[in-house]
């Protein structure tokens, strides 16, 4: 999951296999010593963002709710219509 998630990220391909400790296989494996801490620092920093943003999500604004009038409060009734009596396409 990890792995994955670093390249949603668009964390770079030796990077990410850098983190569990993949080695480059071969030659550049064998002599590419370098340890990308730094790099892979950034890299977990990142992921640790996107996972708060998981748990933790920002809530949605409110929902604007409008009260509608009905019958009996100076709504469609006081013109003669009501839900179910009248009104166009409403049974």
């Amino acid at each position: 999951m990890v792995r994955s998630g670093l390249s949603t990220l668009r964390v770079q391909h030796d990077i990410a296999e850098a983190i569990p400790a993949h080695r480059p296989p071969g030659i550049v494996g064998t002599y590419n010593l370098h340890e990308y801490e730094d790099e892979k620092a950034e890299a977990l920093e990142n992921w640790a963002q996107r996972l708060a943003t998981i748990v933790y999500p920002v809530p949605a604004a409110p929902a604007k709710v409008v009260k509608l009038r009905g019958c009996g409060d100076d709504g469609p009734a006081d013109r003669g219509l009501c839900v179910g009596e009248g009104w166009p396409g409403v049974l």
